[in-house]
């Protein structure tokens, strides 16, 4: 999986954190509302970033474990969620998404902003799988989501973004199949003193076949699996390779 260091941490969360915000009051509501998930739920955000899907949740009760590759991701989301930590509502740790034990079941698993799309396989996604079952209580919830194939197509090209003190230049190209891009991200984060550093991540993003990823939440013991679309987590996408993006929703079996 890729991991971020630490000044383009601060640049994935200035560009992308108000999006994540949004989204996480979204995904709160639908989880009470639909799935019934309480609202003191025990969450497991992995590929938690900098926590700002953690944040939102925290503050509506849950208790919070985060999990990410990157020590410096880790650190944005302690001082972002620093309150919660301190009250002992949250905690993040180093960790692989493919390979983790807890020390608790949890109600509810989260990964979004497309973070399993980062596993370079099956193989991968479906020890991400195991973990998450192995670590959710019975009838709880695993939510994700994924690019899918004909979403790639949208990720190809160049990119450039200009935000006052920051800029940001993007180049994504298939280099083996259809189904997996490469992206440089590169760009300059002007500092308070003056001077500007350079940044510059090299990602990979991997697209799984849908039915494949059906039948390996079923091999782990999910089961009423569905997708549903990233605009609206209501609407069940009956063809979801259609779309450019969607939400997983998964419920753990009794004794899955």
């Amino acid at each position: 999986m890729n991991e971020y260091g630490k000044l383009y941490s601060i640049v994935y969360d200035r560009l992308w954190g108000p999006f994540s915000s949004e989204l996480a009051h979204r995904l709160v509501k639908y989880c009470e509302e639909d799935l019934s998930v309480p609202s003191n739920a025990n969450v497991l955000d992995i590929c938690c970033g900098t926590g700002r899907i953690s944040f939102v949740f925290l503050r509506y009760g849950s208790r919070v474990l985060g999990i990410d590759k990157s020590p410096d991701m880790l650190c944005r989301a302690k001082e972002i969620n620093s309150i919660y930590v301190e009250k002992g509502m949250a905690d993040f740790l180093e960790g692989d998404a493919r390979c983790f034990v807890l020390d608790r079941p949890m109600d509810l698993a989260l990964s979004v902003f497309y973070s399993l799309n980062h596993l370079e396989n099956k193989e991968e996604l479906s020890s991400c799988f195991g973990c998450v079952s192995r670590n959710l209580i019975d009838g709880g919830y695993f939510l994700f989501d994924l690019h899918t194939i004909l979403g790639l197509r949208y990720w190809l090209g160049m990119g450039f973004m200009e935000d006052d003190n920051l800029t940001v230049f993007s180049g994504a190209v298939h280099l083996q199949n259809m189904n997996t891009i490469y992206m440089q991200t590169t760009g300059f984060l002007e500092t308070k003193e003056g001077y500007y550093q350079k940044f510059k991540e090299v990602i990979r993003i991997v697209a799984f076949e849908l039915d494949e990823v059906r039948r390996l939440l079923e091999l782990h013991g999910f089961h009423r699996i569905y997708f549903a679309s990233t605009n609206d987590f209501k609407n069940r996408i009956l063809e979801p390779e259609k779309e450019r993006t969607v939400l997983v929703v998964a419920q753990k079996s009794e004794g899955g």
